[in-house]
C-alpha cells in the first residue's frame, strides 16, 4: 500500500494537461464507485458539475457559536462567495454547512478535489481570512488544505489534489474553514469538484 498524498498542490505547479488527468480520474473513480453502489449500469449515470446551494448547501450554517458565516447572512442561492464569522471568536474552526444538511443527497456521490480563491479577479482585490479547510466524512477527517500557500500564485489562487474526498449518498459530512481572527469579510473561495447521480435526477444529456 502507497502512502495517501492529501496535500494541495497549486495549479501553476501543473500543466494542463496533468489537470485535466486529475479530474478525469476523480470523476472515472466515482462513476464506478457509484454504479457498483446503485447497481446501475455506467450508461445510466451522470457526472456533472457541483452546484454549491442545491448539492451542498454551501456557507449556510451562520450559527453564532460556531457557523463559518456571518450570523444572519447565509447563503441561499447558487454562490461561493459569502461572509465570515465575526461572531464565533478567534483562532477557531467554523462550520460551513448548517446542521441540517450536513447528510449527503440519496443517489448522489460527490468528489472534492481541489480549492479556488477569485478574488484576484475583481478590480479591488479583498483580504481573506481563511487559512484552513478541513473535510470531514462520517467521523474521519478527510484533509486538512493551507489554502494560504496557494497564494504564492498571484494569478491563479489554486490548488489541486489527486486524492479528492469522497462523499457517498446518504453520509454525514461537513467542511470547517479556520479563522486565525474574527473577521466579516467577502470571502471568494470556491470547491473544484463532481457530482455522479442517475441521468435524469437533475440533468438529462
Amino acid at each position: 500500500m502507497t502512502a495517501k498524498l492529501t496535500q494541495l498542490i497549486p495549479f501553476d505547479e501543473l500543466t494542463v494537461g496533468q489537470v485535466g488527468a486529475i479530474r478525469n480520474s476523480v470523476t472515472n473513480s466515482l462513476l464506478l464507485m457509484a454504479a457498483k453502489e446503485l447497481s446501475m449500469p455506467l450508461a445510466n449515470l451522470v457526472a456533472r458539475d457541483l452546484r454549491p446551494q442545491s448539492d451542498l448547501d454551501w456557507a449556510s450554517d451562520d450559527n453564532a457559536t460556531n457557523g463559518l458565516v456571518n450570523n444572519g447572512t447565509p447563503v441561499t442561492t447558487e454562490l461561493w462567495r459569502f461572509r465570515s464569522s465575526d461572531d464565533i471568536g478567534a483562532a477557531v474552526w467554523g462550520s460551513c454547512i448548517t446542521p441540517n444538511s450536513q447528510v449527503m443527497a440519496d443517489q448522489r456521490f460527490v468528489a472534492i478535489y481541489g480549492i479556488k480563491n477569485a478574488r484576484m479577479t475583481i478590480a479591488a482585490p479583498l483580504g481573506q481570512t481563511i487559512t484552513l479547510w478541513k473535510i470531514v466524512v462520517g467521523n474521519s477527517t478527510k484533509c486538512i488544505w493551507d489554502s494560504e500557500k496557494l497564494n504564492a500564485y498571484r494569478n491563479n489562487v489554486a490548488g489541486i489534489t489527486s486524492s479528492a474526498v469522497i462523499i457517498p449518498q446518504n453520509t454525514q459530512w461537513n467542511i470547517w474553514g479556520y479563522l486565525p481572527a474574527a473577521s466579516d469579510v467577502l470571502q471568494e473561495f470556491s470547491l473544484e469538484g463532481v457530482v455522479v447521480e442517475p441521468r435524469g435526477k437533475v440533468v438529462s444529456p
